[in-house]
C-alpha cells in the first residue's frame, strides 16, 4: 500500500513538473513571436529609410562628378568656380538638414525604438 502511495506522489509530482515546463515554455514562445514581431516591424521601418539614404548617396555622387569634372576644366572662370561651388554646397548643408530631422530606428534586444538623430549622440 506504501509503494502505492509513493508511486502515485511520484506520478502527481511529475505531472506538476510537466505542466510548470509547458507554461515555461508558452510564455518563452509568445516571448519570441513577440521580439520577432518587433524586428519584422522595425525592418519595414527602416527599409523606406535606407532606400533614402541611397537615393541621396547617389544624387551627391553624381553632383560630386559634375563638379570635379567642372574644376578639372583649365578654361572655368574661378568666379563661376566659386559661385557653383557655393550652391552645391548651400544645397547639400539643406539636405543635411532635412536627413537630421528623419526618424532613426534604433534596434535594441526586445524592442525597437525611434529616437531622433539629437538623441543618438546619447546611445
Amino acid at each position: 500500500m506504501l509503494r502505492f502511495v509513493l508511486k502515485q506522489k511520484h506520478e502527481e509530482d511529475l505531472a506538476a513538473a510537466i505542466d510548470k515546463w509547458e507554461r515555461v515554455l508558452a510564455a518563452s514562445d509568445r516571448e519570441n513571436q513577440k521580439i520577432q514581431r518587433a524586428q519584422k516591424q522595425a525592418d519595414l521601418s527602416r527599409r523606406p529609410l535606407e532606400d533614402e539614404l541611397q537615393a541621396l548617396t547617389d544624387r551627391l555622387e553624381k553632383i560630386q562628378a559634375q563638379l570635379n569634372s567642372v574644376l578639372s576644366d583649365p578654361d572655368v572662370e574661378q568666379t563661376a568656380v566659386a559661385e557653383l561651388t557655393s550652391k552645391v554646397k548651400g544645397k547639400f548643408n539643406k539636405q543635411e538638414q532635412q536627413r537630421k530631422k528623419l526618424p532613426t530606428v534604433v534596434e535594441t534586444d526586445t524592442s525597437t525604438v525611434k529616437k531622433s538623430p539629437d538623441d543618438m549622440d546619447k546611445v
